[in-house]
């Protein structure tokens, strides 16, 4: 039976959004469900969506809209948190879309279980509106801290937000940037180290838009480097200071980050010095640390050749670099006509 007196707080970040936001908004509107609070913030978008919202706020009274001025997703998130009401939070991409019974069935499971957070699958969309994947759970539950942190770090590595929803205590004091790259990378490295129930379904409630002009797949820019390896620093910090026994987990995953970074800029250069002399201080510290993890000697040869190549010199990485360069136009003439 319905309970309506747990209210969820969803979450909807806007940013030139025009094409595809009413359609996100109907979803939540047109939930069964019915007890929620609907923040959506408008950051800065210079197209039509904050007549959008506007109009959408005229007609139901339990949109919240903020307008600000352009900062980023996390500063959006930073000001919904400061005025949402609920006691879980959900979190919609403005041109992503969920199905009308997901918090319902989402509210049965809260009050049959009491979960810190709710996981559940979603399927992936392209512009021709063609499925291009469906990431589904099994139906299970995770008790305690430790085996939660062992599942995601080991086999889960799903950091997205939109495919789970949270009890609003999970949200105190975490650290925001005001940035678009990394924001779910960042926070549920900070929420997973409190929660301590997750219950996981194989149901299918939420619809992502892969838009190729989306402000997490734009091209590689100095900026979205620089944001990457804010990033990066602070959650492979946060982890080691807290649960320092899963800093393998993420330290090895920066160093994935940072050697194609690396790599790419000797085929197109685009870094400043300041970028380049932080890929190369960090890929030599993270090296150190996790140079004797199994999950760093689990990693693929050539990467291990490349980041040893590094580490003895910048001239032999770069030799190795040219020799696998040449290696693939001579043995693979076909590819290179």
């Amino acid at each position: 039976m319905e309970d309506i007196s747990i209210k969820i707080s969803v979450l909807i970040p806007v940013y030139n959004a025009e094409n595809y936001l009413k359609k996100c908004i109907d979803s939540v509107l047109n939930q069964v469900y019915k007890n929620l609070d609907i923040i959506i913030v408008n950051d800065g978008s210079t197209d039509s969506s904050q007549k959008i919202i506007d109009e959408y706020a005229i007609i139901d009274n339990r949109i919240i809209v903020i307008q600000k001025t352009n900062g980023g997703i996390g500063s959006a998130y930073k000001a919904a948190f400061e005025v949402m009401t609920g006691d879980y939070i959900s979190f919609i991409d403005s041109d992503d879309y969920v199905v009308p019974n997901y918090y319902d069935e989402i509210i049965q499971i809260i009050l049959n279980q009491n979960p810190d957070i709710v996981h559940f699958g979603r399927v992936l969309f392209n512009d021709e509106n063609v499925v291009t994947d469906t990431l589904k759970r099994y139906n299970e539950t995770i008790n305690g801290n430790e085996a939660i942190l062992d599942h995601h770090f080991s086999s889960l590595k799903d950091p997205s937000l939109a495919c789970r929803v949270f009890k609003k205590e999970l949200f105190e004091n975490v650290t925001l940037f005001d940035q678009n790259i990394g924001i779910d990378e960042l926070l549920i490295v900070q929420i997973l180290v409190k929660t301590q129930k997750i219950v996981f379904t194989d149901k299918v409630y939420y619809y992502t838009y892969e838009r190729q002009d989306s402000v997490s797949r734009i091209e590689y820019s100095e900026l979205k480097i620089k944001q990457g390896i804010r990033i990066y620093r602070f959650i492979c910090e946060f982890i080691r200071a807290q649960k320092p026994l899963y800093a393998k987990y993420l330290e090895v995953k920066y160093l994935n980050y940072l050697m194609p970074l690396y790599e790419m800029e000797y085929d197109n250069p685009i870094m400043s010095q300041d970028i380049l002399t932080s890929l190369e201080t960090d890929i030599k510290k993270y090296y150190n640390l996790s140079k004797n993890t199994n999950e760093y000697k689990s990693l693929p040869n050539l990467f291990l050749v490349k980041v040893k190549a590094f580490i003895i010199s910048k001239s032999l990485f770069s030799t190795l670099l040219k020799t696998i360069k040449y290696k693939k136009k001579f043995l693979n003439p076909s590819k290179n006509k």
